[in-house]
């Protein structure tokens, strides 16, 4: 069609429950609209008897499903995943040839999505992208994700920074917009089930405490269930009554259902769903006492809920959080503890009240509207972004043949790939020599201000963590009580550079993470980056820092997040605190200057 047309095409491409309960509200604004021709694109997992037939939910909701097609095999490996696709590419051709749109929507990170994503651009139809700019370096959604997004024209992020990220990669802000996680409309638009009439649906009581369980396989590793273990066998110890649902049809996905299945016939109290429609699925986040394992609805919806959840293992790292998300590596003692925090009432009391970052539930209304007003002249045809500094940089940086310096250490790598690392700066200083000091790798603090957010009880909560070179601790995009933990680190960053202490620990507040930081040689402190469980604690990374250069950057990080808060009219001791150390580190970088480390 052209511009002026009356009617414009528009195909939603659906490949199992999960995108399905994200897609379903943009479907109803968009068949809704009376100048869009809908069709819906049914594949994968959708049209499975193993994963519950879901395509039944989309019949019952009304939508003109267009095409349906069959593509899934029936396999348990990488080789059968990448069959699925070159299927899926086949059937489409034929489908998308048929009734050709002029806007395709797709959603998200699934590995199906190359399949239509690939057949649109060999139409040369334009594609539009949800939820785009998003991480979760543990799976290969991260690179369906970012490929997704480059062959897409249109973009719906579900938060702000999210959408600085696709700009980032080279998309045209005026393409890029902020729209939140459509999944989030449920909670508003949705009548949600209350206790009695959820209990009436599952067919079983939600005694306390109720915890929900949702584990898939970690697709980035090689086994992709290497973490499994520690998983069910933490499982094994909670107590209470535990709710699974199944996994997403990924390399491994057989083995976790029947791994679930044995775990439930030897365990009082489990229940598996094979598919839950999506009001009952929201409305069991509202019920549970907690929720375990590695799915990104822990992270995007439950935080709606303020319910607390136990994000475990390396799947989701790097993605947005908030407050509610209590990371855990999967070791079953780790597992347990967060466990055992998640349920605690002051935990939960804590997160009262608390701002989901992925939006809310305006998200369905905002992609309809784009896509029935955006102009399709041109659309394919996107402009290179310019070229800057850091381009000539990227350049010298390449001709560098030299050998870069080792970072210490390896944060969140997975438990089974975490190298040896010594457990005090002592032998690190052996190591070094004291006649030929070794300069310090790369180290920056990564906090984002402008996401930061406060609940009802004034409490602030934003992504603070630590880069070592491109490794990150706690973790990628890590939430925490971010005001507070600043106040306290820039301190004690200031009492070593005053000389009023040789040594301090910070520690992170809502997971056992701390840091270390011990005067060194003049100018300079060693860092340990530690991870604490149950019984001892474990040494994840270090660090030999310039004092000027780390004072610096807490400096900067106390400016940022003091003009944020000012600008929002947020103040607390944390606040007052850090204006005050502000001055003194000014005082004491003009009374102490620090010498460079040679």
């Amino acid at each position: 069609m052209t511009d002026t047309s009356p009617t414009r095409r528009i195909g939603v491409v659906t490949t199992s429950r999960a995108d399905y309960s994200h897609l379903y509200w943009p479907l109803r604004e968009l068949s809704a609209h009376p100048a869009v021709e809908l069709a819906v694109f049914v594949l994968g997992a959708h049209l499975s008897p193993e994963f519950g037939s879901t395509v039944k939910e989309i019949e019952r909701d009304g939508f003109p499903i267009q095409a349906r097609i069959e593509c899934l095999l029936h396999s348990d490996t990488d080789t059968g995943m990448a069959k699925t696709i070159g299927v899926a590419i086949l059937g489409l051709a034929d489908a998308l040839t048929t009734w050709r749109p002029d806007i395709l929507l797709l959603i998200a990170d699934r590995y199906e999505m190359l399949a239509p994503a690939s057949v649109a651009l060999a139409l040369r139809i334009p594609i539009a992208h949800i939820e785009g700019g998003e991480i979760s370096q543990g799976a290969i959604d991260d690179h369906v994700r970012n490929a997704l997004t480059k062959l897409a024209s249109i973009h719906f992020t579900s938060t702000p920074t999210a959408r600085r990220r696709v700009i980032a990669m080279g998309e045209e802000p005026r393409r890029v917009h902020h729209a939140g996680a459509p999944s989030l409309d449920h909670i508003t638009h949705s009548g949600l089930f209350d206790r009695p009439t959820l209990e009436a649906r599952l067919g079983i009581p939600l005694t306390s405490p109720t915890i929900l369980a949702a584990w898939h396989p970690v697709t980035v590793l090689r086994d992709t269930n290497t973490e499994a273990d520690a998983f069910f066998a933490a499982l094994a110890e909670v107590p209470g009554h535990i709710i699974f649902v199944y996994p997403n049809a990924d390399a491994g996905s057989h083995f976790l259902i029947e791994r679930t299945r044995a775990l439930a016939a030897t365990r009082p109290d489990t229940n598996i769903f094979i598919n839950l429609d999506p009001v009952t699925y929201w409305s069991l986040l509202g019920h549970v006492d907690c929720m375990i394992g590695n799915s990104s609805s822990g992270i995007m919806e439950a935080a709606s809920f303020a319910l607390p959840v136990v994000n475990i293992g390396i799947r989701q790292q790097g993605r947005e959080r908030a407050a509610n998300v209590l990371d855990a590596p999967a070791e079953a003692s780790a597992i347990l503890a967060a466990i055992h925090r998640a349920l605690a009432p002051e935990f939960r009391a804590s997160i009262a009240g608390m701002t989901n970052p992925y939006g809310n539930g305006t998200a369905a209304r905002t992609i309809a509207q784009v896509l029935t007003t955006v102009s399709l002249r041109n659309l394919l045809i996107k402009q290179p972004a310019q070229l800057s500094e850091d381009a000539s940089l990227a350049d010298a940086a390449l001709a560098d043949t030299s050998e870069p310096e080792p970072v210490e250490g390896a944060p969140l790598k997975p438990a089974t790939e975490v190298p040896a690392v010594e457990a005090r700066p002592q032998a690190r200083t052996e190591a070094r020599g004291a006649d030929s000091p070794q300069p310090p790798s790369p180290l920056r603090i990564s906090i984002d201000p402008p996401a930061m957010s406060r609940s009802r009880k004034g409490t602030i909560f934003g992504p603070v963590c630590f880069y070592i070179g491109d490794q990150a601790f706690p973790a990628a995009w890590y939430t925490d009580l971010v005001v507070a933990f600043i106040s306290v680190w820039f301190d004690a960053v200031v009492k070593i550079l005053s000389r009023k202490r040789n040594h301090e620990r910070v520690r992170f507040y809502h997971n056992p993470y701390s840091v270390d930081i011990s005067s060194a040689e003049e100018g300079a402190v060693d860092l340990e980056f530690i991870w604490h469980n149950a019984s001892d604690e474990k040494l994840v990374a270090s660090f030999h820092a310039r004092l000027r250069e780390l004072t610096q950057q807490s400096m900067d990080a106390a400016e940022r997040i003091l003009a944020v808060c000012e600008e929002r009219g947020w103040s607390d001791p944390d606040t007052r605190m850090i204006a005050a150390t502000l001055k003194d580190a000014a005082a004491a970088l003009a009374k102490n200057p620090v010498p460079d480390i040679p």
